[in-house]
């Protein structure tokens, strides 16, 4: 396959380029140019007309993006989680005694390490005492066989003091 514009093996030169112009303009076309382009741009065409922004519709613009706004920020306050600062206090009070229990059961802490923990100025402890318990003075607490007492409530000998 040959190269292209190479005819009969020939090479094109700048030179053997034709270098008359082609183009025709009609006579006096730069003339009337001018004329011709001021007359189209004052012609006014219902696309071409400019629109301004009068008093009112500006009063109603603002109004819509108002509107929009306040909806959106109203949307946003009722749908967006509220974050709750809870204390610790807080969420092991919703937990069941019997849970607790039950975990203090499956785990590996001793009562040691319970009481260890515990600050009895801070506990509350009239929640613990109910109507019905009936407390021990000194001299029903001298009467009491602690080992009956323990085996009553499972405490084993390694929880003894």
């Amino acid at each position: 396959m040959g190269k292209l514009y190479d005819h009969n093996n020939r090479k094109l030169k700048l030179e053997d380029i034709n270098k008359d112009n082609i183009f025709s303009v009609p006579e006096g076309y730069f003339d009337e140019l001018p004329a011709i382009i001021q007359a189209r741009a004052l012609e006014t065409s219902p696309k071409a007309r400019i629109h301004l922004f009068t008093p009112a519709r500006n009063w109603q613009t603002a109004l819509i993006a108002a509107t929009v706004i306040l909806l959106v920020v109203v949307f946003a306050i009722f749908n967006f989680p509220k974050t709750v600062v809870t204390t610790p206090e807080d969420i092991l009070a919703q937990v069941d005694v019997e849970d607790i229990i039950a975990y203090l059961d499956f785990s590996d802490l001793t009562t040691a390490e319970i009481l260890a923990e515990w600050n009895p100025e801070s506990a509350d402890l009239e929640e613990f005492i109910q109507d019905n318990t009936q407390l021990l003075n000194d001299e029903e607490l001298k009467t009491i066989d602690l080992i009956d007492l323990y085996e009553t409530y499972g405490i084993g000998e390694e929880n003894l003091f």
